[in-house]
């Protein structure tokens, strides 16, 4: 017989219908679990404390989490790409890199030389 603790967290106990609405729409498992979040604070009298403390997570991370469901809604809680956009491109010609790379090379009687001043 195994014991359980804790309160069990009851998708849809504040939106009616929220886990037929959870199966209809495609979201990631994370998402999935940051639902479970907002749901367990929207039912818990918007308690963030003890939802942080349940899930095991730093308040930031829910707040930041809650913001972005607030704004956007169910595709607020998917996971958004820190790729940046536009990267810079070199202004500096491959022959003047491979010039200089060559340069900063050291040759191997100054390699030598250095050994033996030691």
């Amino acid at each position: 017989m195994s014991r359980s603790t804790g309160v069990h967290t009851r998708i849809g106990a504040m939106f009616p219908g929220l886990s037929r609405v959870q199966e209809t729409v495609s979201l990631s498992k994370e998402a999935k679990a940051r639902l479970k979040w907002v749901d367990y604070y929207l039912g818990h009298e918007k308690n963030a404390s003890l939802t942080c403390r349940h899930f095991g997570i730093a308040r930031s991370c829910f707040y930041k989490w809650l913001n972005r469901f607030n704004s956007l809604g169910l595709s607020g809680l998917e996971t958004v790409s820190t790729k940046p956009k536009n990267t810079r491109c070199s202004l500096v010609p491959s022959e003047v890199v491979s010039l200089v790379k060559a340069l900063r090379k050291p040759t191997q009687s100054i390699q030598s030389t250095n050994y033996r001043q030691s």
